[in-house]
């Protein structure tokens, strides 16, 4: 009679009995994206840019996710007076907002008596006192922009220069400055040293200090 082989029973891993942990997924994080509310257009305001109010709309309206359906729906909400008026005329005629938009620029938008206007205060534009440099110079290439908006940087340098506060067009003035871009970098160099200066004097100063009468003392001098 054949032996019979005892086997030994397998011992159950106590582990392999027990599921593996699955870590939790992560709660989605909702945020909300509170919308944006264009300014109101009248269109009569001479200083009101209608090319301006559209462009603004229209970042807004990206802003929201408004199509151009939703953009037509709720652009009459930020209308009013003349430009009310000439929405409710007209209404029928907007078959989308690019015909919109087409129909109030020619309403609207006075593009040649906006440069002409543009091109008078460029005549007189001068830094204010108590307005800052950048305030200036912000304002004059926006007055540039609407009076010819292919203005070289030459011409556009010439209207800032021409108008800048006088102590800081006398320190400009040693520099041959060919595009906006340098023009601005320096005029914020000098203001951030302004604002840096030592109120507290350092150095005792002599009374009746001459200054030096020429340019050529000068070379004199260091000759």
């Amino acid at each position: 009679m054949p032996e019979s082989k005892e086997t030994t029973p397998k011992l159950l891993d106590d582990t392999s009995s027990v599921p593996a942990r699955v870590p939790p997924a992560p709660v989605p994080i909702l945020t909300y994206q509170l919308p944006r509310t264009p300014c109101i257009f009248s269109g009569d305001d001479n200083q009101q840019d209608a090319n301006n109010w559209l462009r603004d709309f229209q970042r807004i309206a990206t802003y929201n996710h408004w199509d151009d359906q939703m953009c037509l729906a709720n652009v009459i909400f930020y209308l009013t007076g003349t430009a009310r008026q000439w929405f409710d005329n007209n209404e029928d005629t907007f078959t989308n907002f690019t015909t919109f938009k087409n129909s109030l620029s020619n309403a609207f938008c006075q593009t040649e008596d906006l440069r002409r206007q543009a091109e008078r205060l460029l005549l007189t534009r001068t830094q204010q006192i108590g307005e800052t440099s950048e305030s200036y110079i912000q304002d004059v290439l926006s007055l540039c922009r609407k009076a010819n908006p292919s203005m070289s940087e030459d011409e556009k340098v010439a209207h800032l220069m021409k108008g800048i506060a006088e102590d800081l067009y006398q320190t400009l003035l040693v520099q041959d400055f060919r595009r906006v871009d340098e023009f601005v970098k320096r005029c914020r160099e000098i203001e951030s040293l302004r604002r840096r200066r030592i109120t507290r004097t350092r150095f005792q100063r002599l009374p009746n200090v001459s200054a030096v009468s020429a340019e050529t003392d000068v070379g004199d001098i260091r000759s």
